[in-house]
């Protein structure tokens, strides 16, 4: 079967038009006269003659219809569908955490242009890629049911990425004959491997943490965290700290102005472990969350012979530094101190 494009479709229109021209075309009248005197009264005759006459079978006709022809099949570029014949399509995904707020449009979007880059294929064979080679691949097959439903499971959780390694790898799968589609949240400029751009983004409110400290006021463990607004207007939000218990403290109320961060501190729960701060959720409920671990200071061992030269410099150094201690047994040290004697001098050397 041969599709026809709508320009195609437009040029064919000058067929009927050049055929009208042609039956317009006035013939010529051989009138015989005995004197030239009736030939300005033959003249006004001829004038009014037939203004539609039959269509004349010529040269010119036939040019004619040739040069409309001619660029006529240069715009239909028709193509005919094969039996058993498959299209080939690799779609790779921006791995971004920001693309999970266009989970539900990403789907709309994929559903809609499958069928689209399909054309006239009876088949096609999609691969669908994230754009983190690290992570494989979340869909290979002809099924679009099951496509969508393995999209429905894939979670993007890492921050910005270069697609250009992921869509060199899809460009081989698809082959030089296949489509090759990049679906980003973030407006780029071009892209490589002749692929084709779409993006789904668009302004979205975003208040989250951006980080965690701890320090101590001798009794109590004191936890500090910032928050941001990544918007461009003024932004209120609830937030509360639960401990592992499910305990949760009563929720305030935070304003922050766009583009600003602010600062929380608070105690941590003495008698819990973990604990979590939650923001009132957004469109990107990634960083509405930040879980909180008690830091416990690690114990480092350092492991001496029995001389008590060597003894006394253990020593001193654990007294220097905290959460150092002297072990006497090799297996279980981090550190062990070995000396050298040159010129009657202690030389340590720490390994």
């Amino acid at each position: 079967m041969t599709l026809l494009n709508p320009l195609g479709l437009l040029a064919l229109i000058a067929i009927p038009i050049v055929i009208a021209i042609h039956f317009l075309r006035r013939r010529a009248q051989h009138l015989p006269i005995s004197t030239l005197f009736l030939l300005q009264k033959t003249q006004r005759e001829s004038a009014s003659g037939r203004k539609f006459d039959r269509l004349m079978n010529s040269v010119p006709l036939w040019l004619q219809l040739f040069i409309v022809l001619l660029p006529t099949w240069l715009l239909v570029q028709p193509r005919y569908t094969k039996a058993n014949s498959t299209q080939r399509i690799a779609i790779v995904l921006d791995s971004s955490a920001s693309m999970s707020v266009f989970k539900e449009k990403l789907t709309d979007k994929i559903k809609s242009i499958i069928p689209e880059l399909q054309g006239n294929a009876e088949n096609a064979e999609v691969w669908l890629l994230e754009s983190d080679t690290s992570k494989p691949r979340i869909y290979h097959g002809s099924d679009v049911t099951q496509l969508l439903e393995d999209l429905g499971n894939w979670q993007p959780n890492i921050g910005a990425t270069e697609p250009s390694h992921s869509l060199r790898i899809a460009r081989s799968l698809a082959g030089k004959e296949g489509t090759l589609v990049y679906i980003t949240d973030t407006p780029k400029d071009s892209i490589p491997y002749n692929a084709h751009l779409y993006s789904i983004g668009s302004n979205k409110e975003n208040v989250g943490f951006t980080g965690i400290s701890f320090t101590s006021d001798g009794k109590q463990l004191i936890w500090k965290t910032l928050i941001r607004n990544y918007s461009n207007i003024v932004v209120t939000r609830t937030w509360y700290l639960e401990n592992e218990k499910s305990q949760r403290t009563t929720e305030k109320t935070i304003t922050i102005q766009p583009r600003k961060i602010v600062s929380l501190q608070g105690v941590f729960p003495e008698a819990s472990n973990t604990a979590k701060l939650i923001l009132s959720p957004d469109s990107l409920q990634l960083d509405d969350t930040l879980p909180l671990i008690r830091p416990i200071p690690k114990t480092l061992s350092i492991h001496s012979s029995e001389s008590k030269q060597l003894n006394e410099l253990a020593t001193s150094i654990s007294d220097s530094f905290p959460n150092i201690s002297i072990t006497p047994d090799l297996t279980e040290a981090d550190i062990q101190t070995l000396f050298y004697f040159s010129r009657q001098k202690l030389d340590p050397l720490s390994i």
